[in-house]
C-alpha cells in the first residue's frame, strides 16, 4: 500500500481497510502517542488537563482509529483524575468505521483501559458546505482534542 492508495478512500472495500489496519494503524497509533506524550512534558499544558474528570475528543477521518488509541493510552497513564472520555469518530467509510468499532468493542472486553471510554461512530461523508454545518450541528460539544 502507497501513500497515495490512502488519499481518497471512503468507497474502498474491506480488504482495503484490512490492509491499512495492517499499514496505518500500528503508526497512526505510535505517533499519535508520542506527539500527545511530548505535550504532556509542558508544565503548563499537562496542568490546564491534569484536573479534568472527562475530556472530549472529535476525530474526523479516522479511519481505524489508531490515532485514537495512542491518545487515549497517553491519557489513561497521564491524567490520574480523568474518569471518562466523549470520542466522536467520523470517516465516509464504513468498513473503517465497522472495524474500529469492533476494536473498541474489544478493547472494553479486554478491559485494557482503566477510564470509561463513551465511543459514537458516525459514517459521515462531507460533500459541501451544508454537510459541514449539519456535521457541526449534530456534534455540538466542546472538544480538548480534535485529531
Amino acid at each position: 500500500m502507497s501513500p497515495k492508495d490512502v488519499v481518497y478512500n471512503p468507497d474502498q472495500p474491506i480488504d482495503f481497510v484490512r490492509c491499512y489496519l495492517g499499514t496505518y494503524f500500528p503508526r497512526s497509533y505510535v505517533e499519535s502517542y508520542a506527539i500527545i506524550g511530548d505535550l504532556m512534558e509542558n508544565r503548563i499544558y499537562f496542568e490546564e488537563l491534569n484536573g479534568c474528570e472527562e475530556l472530549n475528543v472529535v476525530d474526523f477521518c479516522c479511519g481505524t482509529g489508531g490515532e485514537i488509541f495512542g491518545l487515549i493510552s497517553v491519557l489513561q497513564h497521564k491524567l490520574k483524575h480523568l474518569k471518562r472520555i466523549h470520542v466522536d469518530a467520523i470517516d465516509a467509510n464504513p468498513h473503517a468505521i465497522r472495524t474500529l468499532y469492533k476494536l473498541a468493542e474489544q478493547m472494553k472486553a479486554l478491559h485494557q483501559f482503566n477510564i470509561e471510554i463513551d465511543w459514537n461512530f458516525h459514517c459521515f461523508f462531507i460533500n459541501n458546505h451544508a454537510d459541514w454545518a449539519d456535521l457541526i450541528k449534530m456534534l455540538n460539544r466542546p472538544y480538548q482534542y480534535i485529531m
